[in-house]
């Protein structure tokens, strides 16, 4: 791709024939950004399993300990575990032990969660003081702490195994668009290309009859109307402006141009005339878990989003299994074919999902495109289709 070779509206569209192209820095399988958020909530998911662990080896203690049985123990017995137990699962989170960034080593990682446990220990020991237990009571703590380190140890190899093949598969490696085909986006391109911890999927120009084809192999995709609207948008983690920061007019137009988007949008700052001094790569391709504390609004509401649509959908799902079995038994009789139409459908931010329902057409006439849409009296739609439509249960 030359340097010197420049968009003309003549060259439209070619365009549209060359929205295909990889280039050097596009993944092989590209995950929309819904789906790479659930992979960095799974955060949430480690840390309750760690603190199912940390429940069961306090349980499991405290009853070989004292051998009375968890409810006969005294408060004074209980309170060393307890207060340990929480001491620990809050080192754990206020130390960040499950962002697992790029940069850590497993061994630093370990060492840190030996370290929790060595707080919670001495926090268990000096209640267990003044609680007045004395000689067995420490024993009992000293086995506690070894099953707690013991098994969380594990557990984090075992969630660092996962995030390390997260990262290898690029599912955590940020999908990055450029906006600005000019040398900052070039020196970013330059230096991702030496590093390979960023997918810069391609770059997009709100001068778009004066931009290259392409900078270093990245493709120019469009302008950033076309941004606003290419199915490569909902796999876009962030889209980094890379025009001059004294440009003030011009970023501004560009980020109101980009307001209708939920894409993270950054700006590439040029600090003493070199980009990259500022540590912006590191930055941009660091991407962690996301963090248990809450700080982005969009993790907390995404994380009681998907909280609430399965303590919905799982007690609706059984409690309509019955109706489901009908309505399936209904349609398997009425005509031959299968019980299910699968269709490809854009949701939000242009998404493409998949949509299941149960069939209403008879299966020759099925239209998966929905490149004619039913009208009444359909003759595709089947005896039981049309009440299904009718009552919306499709």
């Amino acid at each position: 791709m030359l340097m010197n070779e420049r968009w003309t509206p003549e060259r439209q569209d070619e365009l549209v024939e060359r929205a295909h192209i990889r280039g050097p820095l596009r993944p092989e399988q590209l995950l929309s950004v819904r789906k790479r958020n659930a992979i960095r909530l799974r955060s949430h998911t480690f840390r309750a399993v760690d603190l199912f662990l940390i429940a069961a080896a306090t349980i499991v203690t405290v009853e070989r300990g004292y051998g009375a049985g968890l409810l006969r123990t005294t408060i004074a017995q209980v309170a060393p575990f307890v207060a340990g137990s929480y001491v620990l699962a809050r080192c754990l989170r206020s130390m960040g032990l499950y962002s697992f960034g790029r940069t850590e080593r497993s061994l630093i990682h370990l060492g840190r969660v030996a370290a929790a446990a060595g707080v919670a220990f001495g926090v268990a020991v000096g209640v267990d003081t003044i609680a007045g237990s004395g000689g067995p009571a420490v024993r009992s703590v000293a086995m506690w702490a070894g099953r707690c380190v013991i098994g969380v140890v594990v557990l984090h190899v075992v969630w660092g195994q996962w995030v390390r093949h997260w990262r290898r598969t690029g599912w955590l490696t940020p999908n990055v668009v450029v906006v600005g085909a000019t040398a900052h986006a070039e020196e970013l391109i330059r230096t991702t290309l030496q590093r390979r911890d960023l997918n810069l999927l391609g770059i997009f120009d709100d001068r778009l009859e004066r931009s290259p084809m392409g900078l270093l192999g990245v493709p120019v995709l469009g302008n950033i109307d076309a941004l606003n609207n290419h199915k490569i948008t909902p796999y876009v983690d962030l889209i980094v402006i890379a025009v001059d920061t004294s440009a003030t007019a011009r970023i501004r137009q560009i980020t109101g141009q980009l307001a209708v988007l939920p894409n993270r949008v950054s700006l590439i700052v040029d600090n003493d005339g070199d980009p990259m001094r500022a540590g912006t790569i590191e930055q941009l391709a660091d991407a962690p878990l996301a963090s248990l504390n809450f700080a982005v609004d969009g993790e907390r509401r995404a994380f009681a989003k998907r909280l609430q649509d399965l303590a919905i959908s799982i007690p609706l799902t059984i409690l309509l299994a019955p109706l489901f079995g009908m309505i399936a038994l209904a349609v398997r009789l009425d005509s031959p074919g299968p019980i299910f139409f699968r269709q490809r459908r854009h949701g939000f931010n242009n998404e493409e999902i998949v949509v299941w329902k149960f069939r209403t057409m008879h299966r020759e006439a099925t239209d998966a495109t929905a490149e004619r849409q039913v009208s009444a009296n359909d003759e595709r739609v089947t005896r039981v289709g049309r009440l299904l439509r009718k009552s919306s249960l499709d």
